[in-house]
């Protein structure tokens, strides 16, 4: 398993046997048997095809101010035996202040691994992970040592391969104690979102504990780590909504704007062409953004009655703009008792819905 650091390999390598000594200690290389394991178990580094072998383990030996035993192998690697875990850290070190080629991190033959997967691309099948490891060509930060965990996953083999490799977060194998309440509160925001209705973290835990209550589990507490776990497990992610976007048809906009339109401008000239829009002003609003699934697309649907209708206009050179005309739903709202002047021209429409448009 390799570490990953690379540059490109020097044209001259080393064929000889080392030795190099400290001062106060014997020859430190041993050329042609393993080195005895301490008691507590440091693993070897293998540096790929060093361009100066022996002068990479003096360097090894001055750090570390003891004894450094190594080997050279076939093909000019360099294996050197760490006495300590502090030396092993120096080591890893300086391999990376050098950029070695590579460097090979070896577990005793006794000792199993723990597979860790930090994320599974979406046509990764997940029988693989019950094969051997070293097989996989998994890397060594996907790998921690650990005994006694490579039986557990083969006898957890038939729960691994049935599990959904569709989940959006697939690191963990994990049971949910609310199952149950998790597929109703699903089922719950799918008919909000086919609604577009918006949906808040607040409003989901508080669906969750009256579901979980009517289902007999009174010992549910929502939180916020509770709704970042569900939102994670389930692919839910909060995203701004797009107004009424969901009722226009986009092909109709644009055949409109390169067909009709031009037409009509061409005996126009820019300081007489007006460009007006209308927007809303919402005073009972629903908040803007909203829960959803990721690969599901956000529209806000039908808007609001509870609201002033705005129409702005200006020329096309900018120069002149329109008074702005606002309409509401009451001939003398009570908010303009007493005021002498307006900055907008104001109308009413008992059919808010109506518009600028049927004025």
């Amino acid at each position: 398993m390799r570490s990953g650091h690379e540059v490109a390999p020097s044209p001259t390598y080393l064929h000889e046997q080392l030795s190099y000594s400290s001062p106060s200690n014997d020859s430190n290389v041993i050329p042609d048997s393993s080195a005895k394991q301490s008691r507590n178990y440091v693993p070897p580094i293998v540096i790929d095809e060093p361009l100066d072998a022996t002068a990479l383990l003096k360097e090894f030996t001055e750090k570390c101010e003891s004894k450094i035993i190594g080997k050279l192998l076939p093909g000019s690697n360099l294996k050197v035996f760490p006495e300590t875990a502090e030396h092993h850290r120096k080591f890893q070190r300086l391999i990376t202040e050098e950029k070695l080629k590579s460097c090979t991190f070896e577990l005793p033959e006794q000792q199993q691994l723990k597979i860790v997967i930090s994320g599974l691309p979406a046509n990764f099948k997940v029988e693989e992970i019950t094969e051997e490891p070293k097989n996989l060509g998994l890397k060594p930060t996907l790998v921690i040592p650990m005994r006694h965990s490579l039986p557990t996953i083969i006898k957890n083999r038939d729960k691994i391969q049935n599990y959904d490799s569709s989940n959006s977060c697939p690191k963990h194998l994990n049971t949910c104690v609310f199952e149950d309440v998790d597929e109703v509160v699903l089922k719950w925001i799918h008919t909000l979102r086919d609604k577009n209705v918006p949906i808040s973290g607040p409003f989901i835990i508080e669906k969750f504990l009256q579901f979980a209550k009517a289902l007999g589990y009174d010992e549910f507490r929502g939180s916020n780590g509770w709704l970042e776990k569900f939102k994670k497990e389930h692919g839910i992610m909060a995203k701004e909504i797009s107004g009424e976007s969901k009722d226009v048809d986009d092909n109709d906009s644009e055949n409109w704007i390169t067909e009709t339109l031009s037409k009509i401008l061409k005996d126009y000239k820019p300081e007489n062409t007006f460009n007006a829009d209308e927007t809303t002003l919402f005073f009972q609003c629903l908040p803007q953004k909203t829960f959803t699934f990721k690969k599901e697309k956000c529209f806000g649907g039908k808007q609001s009655n509870a609201r002033l209708t705005v129409m702005l206009g200006v020329n096309v050179t900018g120069h002149q703009k329109l008074k702005p005309l606002v309409i509401g739903r009451s001939k003398n709202p009570r908010c303009f008792k007493g005021a002498k002047s307006l900055e907008v021209d104001y109308d009413f429409n008992k059919k808010i819905s109506d518009d600028v448009r049927n004025l």
